[in-house]
Formats: structure tokens, C-alpha cells, sequence
């Protein structure tokens, strides 16, 4: 019998698959801009940005597609830590730094680096070493109710921590 915690951890597969093909896809038609938005971190001569926005929609690509095969999630794990890692980085040094700039993290929707993108990247992230962890199991039925439930956890815990601090904002 599979254990709840593994259940639990293994059910990050569907949603960080979701999450990097999504944010991926939505890149691909406008590498342009997103380059545009890795430049604006400032972390990297300005002629690597475009390079490197494509390495960043390669890495969530290839992560997508290897979160998805039990064989080789171990791998997309790792590979997907490292993502948002690396961005959870950049976003708290843009932050230090007062940069005012989209964070570049979904298509064309532009979202400023802030608390809001800061903490959905953070549970990214958790979301990612919660797969590392996991045993990589054959799929359980009730991952299709656990799946939606931890999307919707990375989707709401962002906007309410906006949602707070805005409200502190007006509160002073």
C-alpha cells in the first residue's frame, strides 16, 4: 500500500508539468519580449539574455516532458527545482535591488516582481522538492482530486498575500 505523504508529494508531477508548459508556450511566441524581461533583471550581459531566454523555455520544456513519464521524473524534478530555484534568486534580487520590472514568468500577462510572484515562485519551488522527494509511484486515481488542489494552492497563497499587503497599504 502507497503511503499518503507519497501520494501527497507525487501529485506534484501533473501540476509543475502544467505549470512549465504553460509558462513555456505562453514564451514561445514572444521570445523577444521575454528577453527583454531577462535583461531587465540585470543579472547578465545584455547579449546573453536572448540565449538565456531560450535556455529557460528549453529547461521548462524539457521539464514538462520529463515530469510526465514515471521513468524519468526524478530527473524533471530536479531539473525543475533548479528553475525555480535559480528564479526565486533573481526575484529576491530584484526586490533587494527596488527593480520595478515584470517578472516575466507567464506570457504576455505582465506581473511585477514582488511579494505576489516571489511567494508563487516560492511554492513552486516547494512544490518541486516535494516531487524530488516523492517515489516517483505509478499513478493513483486520487491524484486527480490532490493535483487540482495544489494548483489552486500556488494560484490563491500568492494573490492573497497582494491581497494583505494591499490592504495594509491602504490601512496606513
Amino acid at each position: 500500500m502507497i503511503g499518503v505523504s507519497m501520494i501527497f508529494l507525487d501529485s506534484a508531477y501533473p501540476v509543475l508539468s502544467c505549470v512549465l508548459a504553460y509558462a513555456a508556450f505562453a514564451k514561445l511566441g514572444r521570445l523577444g519580449q521575454f528577453a527583454g524581461q531577462v535583461s531587465a533583471y540585470r543579472l547578465l550581459p545584455a547579449r546573453l539574455s536572448a540565449p538565456v531566454a531560450v535556455l529557460v523555455v528549453g529547461a521548462e520544456l524539457g521539464a514538462a516532458g520529463l515530469l510526465l513519464p514515471p521513468s524519468s521524473r526524478a530527473g524533471g524534478a530536479v531539473l525543475a527545482a533548479i528553475r525555480f530555484g535559480a528564479f526565486l534568486v533573481a526575484q529576491a534580487g530584484a526586490v533587494a535591488r527596488g527593480l520595478r520590472i515584470d517578472c516575466g514568468c507567464f506570457g504576455g500577462e505582465a506581473t511585477a516582481v514582488g511579494p505576489v510572484s516571489v511567494v508563487r515562485t516560492f511554492l513552486l519551488l516547494g512544490l518541486a522538492l516535494a516531487a524530488v522527494a516523492g517515489g516517483g509511484v505509478a499513478f493513483q486515481p486520487v491524484q486527480l482530486l490532490i493535483a487540482p488542489l495544489l494548483a489552486v494552492l500556488v494560484g490563491l497563497v500568492p494573490e492573497l498575500v497582494g491581497l494583505v499587503r494591499a490592504s495594509g497599504a491602504v490601512a496606513r
